[in-house]
């Protein structure tokens, strides 16, 4: 008799547990120029300021331009993190209507607001990298020249945070016209330079441990409320682009 092959309990796919459309933007951002151009040349810059930090300690045994080589690694930093970086989102929306995309959007049941916290997300993460990757120049500024961990920690998640800020402010602009840009720019300028004063007391300043509480907590109303306005309004200008687009067709 032929012997009956056993059978066994065929087990279901397993689920995707991240979701493809973030999947997507993070292969495209991780190819992008602009982010592969930004992580080799901030790592250029600050490890040619961490080196001539390191040859002045060691020609003069003093630690007396410390905060000058300080400063050019955080301005090399802020620049490619919190300028370039979110720079990139200023096209999202306007590369999604180019490609047809919201047609097949609309098939995978994707709204307006998955896409934009999906690129949003993306943006997150791409900085996330970025600055993981300078923590250890961070550790070695602690050995040479004595930097403070909690200032250099904190000012790193500042960093991050006004990274998140501007991306979400850079995809609400996405949405907008050219002349609608220029205003808003001119209008948030004074406020977004404003932004600029807490890494400053942190790295080159003294604030005792109440005052870095008050400053934290503040930094995140103004930093919670002023993302979720820029999404909430990129949100609603992506959509009135893909109803246009739709209506136009």
């Amino acid at each position: 008799m032929a012997s009956i092959a056993p059978s066994f309990p065929i087990e279901a796919d397993f689920s995707d547990r991240l979701n493809p459309l973030l999947v997507k933007e993070l292969r495209q951002g991780l190819r992008n120029r602009v982010f592969v151009s930004s992580f080799l040349l901030v790592h250029a810059f600050v490890a040619i300021a961490i080196g001539f930090e390191t040859l002045s300690i060691g020609f003069s045994g003093e630690q007396s331009g410390n905060e000058s080589w300080m400063a050019l690694q955080w301005a090399a930093e802020v620049l490619f993190v919190c300028i370039l970086l979110p720079m990139r989102a200023l096209t999202a929306t306007e590369d999604e209507v180019r490609a047809s995309a919201p047609d097949l959007l609309r098939l995978a049941n994707y709204d307006a607001g998955a896409v934009i916290f999906g690129k949003w997300k993306t943006q997150l993460l791409l900085s996330s990298v970025l600055l993981v990757s300078l923590a250890p120049y961070h550790f070695l500024r602690f050995y040479v020249g004595g930097a403070d961990v909690i200032s250099q920690t904190l000012a790193l998640l500042w960093a991050w945070s006004e990274s998140a800020m501007l991306s979400a402010l850079c995809l609400c602009l996405s949405t907008l016209r050219v002349w609608a840009r220029c205003i808003w720019i001119a209008v948030l300028l004074i406020p977004l330079w404003i932004t600029l004063v807490p890494p400053s007391l942190l790295l080159f300043g003294h604030i005792d441990g109440s005052g870095i509480v008050v400053a934290l907590i503040v930094w995140s109303v103004v930093w919670f409320g002023a993302t979720m306005f820029f999404l909430t309004l990129a949100i609603s200008g992506f959509d009135t682009q893909m109803r246009y687009r739709h209506l136009a067709e």
